[in-house]
């Protein structure tokens, strides 16, 4: 009797990707709402949030690293706690024009 074919699920992608979902979520809609809304000018916010993207431009460099070293669980791990304790650091922060450098290197973490 033949072995039927493995189900594939779409499951555990949405658990892997989640935080980093919800990373550029809370960045683009949130965050963006947040500056303009505390009358940050319009192209200030929208280069914060293009910072959000500047490590996945960078992804050529750091990834031979992150393939040599440590396993993609543990790496998984790693950048899950980092997107969540950048976007608690993000929601802390005051989203005011004066703290516009320190809010884009959390961005960019």
């Amino acid at each position: 009797m033949p072995k039927p074919a493995a189900k594939s699920s779409l499951f555990p992608f949405m658990i892997i990707m989640g935080p980093f979902g919800i990373a550029n979520g809370y960045v683009s809609v949130t965050l963006g709402f947040l500056l303009a809304h505390a009358g940050m000018p319009t192209a200030a916010v929208a280069t914060i949030v293009a910072f959000s993207l500047w490590p996945l431009t960078l992804q050529m460099f750091w990834s031979p690293l992150i393939d040599t070293t440590l396993t993609t669980k543990r790496w998984h791990i790693i950048g899950s706690v980092l997107t969540a304790l950048a976007i608690l650091a993000l929601s802390l922060s005051p989203a005011t024009v004066a703290n516009a450098a320190p809010l884009t290197l959390l961005v960019i973490v």
